[in-house]
């Protein structure tokens, strides 16, 4: 069985970042802003396969970025990569099984560091992002939400300076956290 992590955290916190070294690790890629999540079935699906890259880690990415980058945008200062992924790792884009919600946040380590995290963390993280981007359905989504993160383990990460080491340390956290029951699941 596959499983995924959910990464939900501001800007410049590490999520590109370690979702494309584990994709260049070998990891499957369900996404980089948005994936499609099922509560019920603990289940996470690829919506887009595409990932939006800072300039200022183009090196440690320079295979993917010579392959699947669209060109370079600028949002206010914020210059970055777009990658099509769709036809650079083909295989790898698929959906899996929610192992963890990781809630990124950077504090100066310079190596993977994992720590608990209350599922209101992981609440709030997503509520404010997912109801300013769908401005409808407030209610459902709630509902939804609060039952996402009552099926996986929350932890706060910070992913570090290297991200070849991510891939590691992510798979160490996956082996001792194990599948957990989904028994928290409506």
């Amino acid at each position: 069985m596959v499983a995924f992590c959910c990464w939900r955290g501001e800007g410049r916190s590490g999520k590109t970042t370690a979702a494309l070294a584990c994709a260049q690790a070998g990891w499957d890629y369900a996404g980089d802003d948005y994936v499609i999540a099922n509560a019920k079935c603990r289940r996470v699906e690829p919506l887009y396969t595409s990932a939006r890259l800072r300039i200022d880690m183009a090196a440690a990415f320079a295979e993917l970025v010579g392959s699947a980058s669209s060109g370079i945008t600028d949002e206010d200062g914020d210059i970055r990569h777009e990658l099509r992924l769709a036809g650079v790792l083909p295989e790898q884009i698929r959906g899996g099984r929610l192992a963890a919600i990781l809630l990124p946040r950077r504090q100066g380590s310079p190596v993977p560091t994992f720590a608990p995290a209350r599922r209101l963390d992981a609440y709030e993280a997503l509520i404010k992002h997912t109801v300013q981007s769908l401005r409808s359905w407030h209610g459902l989504l709630s509902v939804k939400l609060a039952d996402l993160v009552g099926c996986a383990p929350t932890l706060f990460v910070d992913t570090g300076t290297d991200p070849a080491l991510v891939p590691p340390a992510l798979g160490a956290l996956l082996d001792r956290i194990g599948d957990q029951p989904a028994s928290r699941c409506r």
